[in-house]
């Protein structure tokens, strides 16, 4: 799990990292999950289709349950 709560912003780097780690996390068979982070990151996030591909809950709550 990745907090986002805290980033105000990332770049395509970012977003390729996060990527990374989701195929990572497939080919391992873990869990990969980010918590949703500002209205800024969560918008390029949508716009790229990232958001599409990743596993995102408002709270780290959401995944530990």
């Amino acid at each position: 799990m990745l907090d986002l709560r805290g980033l105000d912003f990332i770049d395509s780097t970012g977003l390729r990292t996060l990527i990374t780690e989701h195929e990572r996390s497939l080919t391992t068979g873990r869990k990969f999950a980010l918590v949703q982070g500002s209205k800024q990151v969560d918008r390029l996030m949508s716009i790229t289709r990232v958001a599409e591909h990743l596993q995102i809950v408002s709270s780290a709550e959401e995944i530990l349950v």
